[in-house]
């Protein structure tokens, strides 16, 4: 199941699937994105949906995070608009659609559907190490204190 922001732009996950080290870190998941340079973007976006305060408060969390890279693939048309504050409830279910309601680290990761915080499902092939059938992982567990991020670099439309 792919989540659809616009009529012909799909946004896939990536996830770091086993073999990968955990960096541990005391700072939130939204710490963590203020912080880091390659994330920026992504920040940007949170506190566009008014996420800032759901990622810096308590939880448990799973964040698939995309990187600058990634979300610089997609058109300045559809970013615009999505940071739009008409938009924001399109952001936000966005967002969520990269968001477990639980902390699962990569060596937890198993074959299957994983629903996220919008009730969207994900899928997992561990074998592959990909999520929806696309999304390749390149990146390591970097453990916040309500939760786990893990950046990726793949968006496909």
């Amino acid at each position: 199941m792919y989540f659809t922001v616009a009529p012909t732009l799909r946004v896939f996950l990536l996830a770091n699937i086993g073999g990968c080290s955990i960096l541990a870190s005391a700072k939130s998941i939204y710490q963590l994105a203020n912080e880091t340079a390659a994330l920026s973007v992504l920040k940007s976006a949170i506190d566009a949906a008014g996420l800032a305060d759901t990622l810096s408060g308590d939880g448990n969390f799973t964040v698939f995070a995309p990187i600058n890279d990634a979300i610089e693939k997609v058109d300045s048309a559809t970013i615009a608009r999505l940071l739009d504050p008409e938009w924001s409830h399109h952001l936000e279910d966005l967002l969520l659609y990269h968001v477990l309601p639980s902390v699962v680290s990569s060596g937890d990761l198993v074959d299957g559907a994983v629903e996220t915080l919008n009730g969207e499902y994900i899928y997992v092939n561990v074998t592959s190490t990909t999520i929806n059938n696309s999304s390749k992982i390149v990146n390591t567990d970097i453990l916040a204190d309500n939760g786990i991020v893990r950046k990726y670099l793949y968006i496909s439309f």
